[in-house]
């Protein structure tokens, strides 16, 4: 129901009463104009004024309202509350009182010696105070929500192909990553480029203000940026996990506490972390790469309860195989680790087998990165998007057999695949 509905409701029925009642006093039938919606005056839209309500006494002169504001019933913050304070009346009377809980109370009375205002002025009063609630009505929401997409590490692969395909279907696209002469090219396909490095805070900051100042908020963010570092848990350095950690997760979580104020702000936003079918599973030397990805499920679970209710989506991608440079990136990052001692065998049969899963029969399963772009446009389309997307074949069938198979014979199945150090 509307705020005018509602002022117009009220005064329908006060008419209505005065024609029944009349001077001698009836008994009052129990209207209740409860729209806690209605009049959202607060600062941020939270406090409501409360319900108008018709006195339940008996043998009441049916008046025009007058309502007086009492003390809050919980400490929340002071609102406007529409009054009709000019419409009183004299003499004794009787009141009924009707509170909802955290609002203000609001006290309905009626006079023995009504003033007798006439319907007109009676209307003319209730517009009045109409006019007074929508001058002081500072919306918090954004008229026409921003939908500005900011995407992190396109220099390559899944971050370059999402950039390309939204701004292609429309959507005002900021891609970003460290060397701004990465993503120089992307300028030409129709995307805006920022300098955004996921380790440094200030980088950070610096691109979400910039994309706040020209839309307001960042609409969509796709927290894509992120690389493996492989090798044993024993062999990789401490210094190495940091990093892998600072780029993967917390890069992630740093960047979207800086968004989400102007989304929940304009009541609207998608967060779209690209995770992988890694945060499902957990292959041998990947420890730390999966421990990332785990990490990522378990905010993006927590994240999607506790902003659902600000309009705020949040939205896994699962990706299998995509062949793009990650492989690469995931053998140079052991370039540090001993080929020697313990671990030697392993590591170069790790090395091996990470390259050719994404040559060999393997990579029918999968696809490239212009798939996930295709599932992210395709999710954040939708009003109500989906809260995990898998991509490729690989991903479902892998993380379906995780689910069935017991450890014992998960580890069996990688002792046939990873020679064991021993």
């Amino acid at each position: 129901m509307s705020e005018r509905a509602t002022v117009s409701t009220a005064v329908v029925v006060a008419a209505d009463a005065w024609r029944t009642g009349g001077a001698g006093g009836v008994k009052a039938a129990e209207h209740t104009l409860a729209d806690r919606g209605a009049f959202e005056l607060g600062a941020g839209g939270q406090d409501r004024a409360d319900e108008l309500v018709a006195d339940r006494e008996a043998r009441l002169d049916l008046d025009p309202w007058k309502m007086c504001r009492s003390e809050p019933q919980m400490p929340l913050a002071s609102i406007p509350t529409i009054t009709s304070s000019g419409l009183t009346s004299s003499g004794s009377g009787t009141s009924s009182t009707e509170t909802c809980p955290g609002a203000w109370k609001v006290t309905a009375r009626m006079g023995r010696a009504p003033y007798r205002a006439g319907l007109g002025e009676m209307a003319g009063r209730a517009q009045d105070h109409l006019r007074d609630a929508e001058a002081a009505y500072a919306p918090s929401r954004m008229a026409t929500p921003s939908k500005a997409v900011l995407i992190t590490g396109c220099s390559s692969g899944i971050g370059r192909a999402s950039a390309v395909r939204l701004a292609k279907k429309g959507w005002t696209v900021y891609a970003s990553a460290r060397r701004p002469e990465s993503i120089a090219d992307l300028a030409d396909a129709g995307c805006r480029t920022l300098t955004l490095d996921v380790t440094d805070e200030d980088s950070m900051r610096a691109a979400v203000t910039e994309i706040e100042r020209e839309h307001g908020a960042v609409g969509v963010l796709i927290n894509n940026a992120g690389y493996s570092q492989s090798g044993p848990v024993e062999q990789i350095g401490l210094d190495a996990v940091r990093k892998q950690f600072e780029t993967n997760v917390f890069g992630l979580v740093a960047l979207t506490q800086l968004v989400l104020g102007n989304m929940r702000e304009q009541r609207w936003g998608k967060v779209v972390n690209v995770s992988s079918m890694g945060g499902r599973l957990t292959l041998p030397g990947g420890g730390y790469y999966h421990a990332t990805k785990h990490a990522i499920e378990a905010i993006s679970d927590a994240l999607r309860f506790e902003v659902r209710g600000f309009g705020i989506d949040t939205i896994l991608i699962e990706p299998g195989l995509i062949v793009t440079d990650f492989a690469t990136t995931a053998v140079a990052s052991m370039d540090d680790i001993d080929a020697e001692g313990p671990y030697g065998e392993f590591n170069a049969k790790l090395a091996a087998l990470t390259t050719d899963v994404y040559k060999g029969p393997m990579r029918h399963l999968g696809g490239g990165p212009d798939v996930v772009a295709k599932a992210i446009e395709r999710a954040i389309s939708r009003r109500r998007p989906p809260a995990r997307v898998r991509v490729t074949p690989s991903a479902r069938l892998a993380i379906l057999q995780r689910r069935l198979t017991p450890d014992r014979v998960w580890d069996a199945a990688m002792r046939s695949q990873f020679p064991q150090p021993h």
